[in-house]
């Protein structure tokens, strides 16, 4: 398992790049206090760092379902994909945590473990649809484009559509709590492990 990690890791490094610089630019800005307070980084981190996380998440199964040789490594890849799917998941969710913990420590009023919780949640929901998605369509582009047009609309409209579901919390000046975010997060745990127990009885 350590050795197809190595490998999956070398096919995602420009992103995982990417996610790197995110998290030092936002550990930067908190760190300078460059906002009055955390929810401008929190809602940065749940429109970049999240999606990010989640599409290097789907992309290290590229090789099986973007290409044609699905055959030999289907029979390479048996038992072991929801393994890969979770040891990545949880591999790659130190950034968020990373991030919180120093909006923690520059912002009193950060409630650092609901914050944890839903951006866990988002990450779950995020990266099990992605997952679905991908393994159905063998489109990346695809996966990538409906998410990129849904964060936009999110974004463009501050989640105030309400024809939408909306995974993040888009609050820029209540403080998190769990009293601001618990019906969220539980909506999100809630769709996640729905998309998540179908991507494991697909696959195994």
């Amino acid at each position: 398992m350590i050795r197809i990690f190595q490998i999956k890791f070398q096919m995602v490094k420009p992103l995982l790049f990417l996610l790197s610089i995110l998290c030092i630019i936002y550990i930067f800005l908190t760190g300078m206090r460059s906002f009055n307070n955390s929810n401008t980084i929190f809602l940065l981190t749940q429109l970049t760092v999240i999606p990010v996380t989640g599409l290097i998440i789907i992309y290290i199964f590229n090789d099986l379902f973007g290409t044609k040789n699905s055959l030999f490594l289907y029979s390479f890849y048996k038992n072991k994909i929801m393994n890969i799917y979770n040891y990545g998941f949880l591999i790659l969710f130190f950034p968020s945590v990373l991030i919180c913990i120093v909006l923690k420590v520059q912002y009193e009023d950060f409630n650092f473990i609901a914050a944890l919780f839903l951006l866990f949640t988002q990450l779950l929901l995020i990266s099990s649809l992605a997952f679905l998605v991908f393994s159905i369509t063998s489109d990346l582009a695809l996966t990538f484009t409906l998410f990129a047009l849904y964060i936009s609309t999110e974004l463009a409209t501050l989640g105030s559509f309400e024809k939408m579901y909306h995974v993040f919390y888009m609050n820029l000046y209540d403080p998190i709590n769990f009293d601001n975010t618990i019906s969220i997060t539980v909506l999100n745990l809630i769709i996640g492990f729905v998309f998540n127990r179908i991507n494991k009885m697909l696959f195994p």
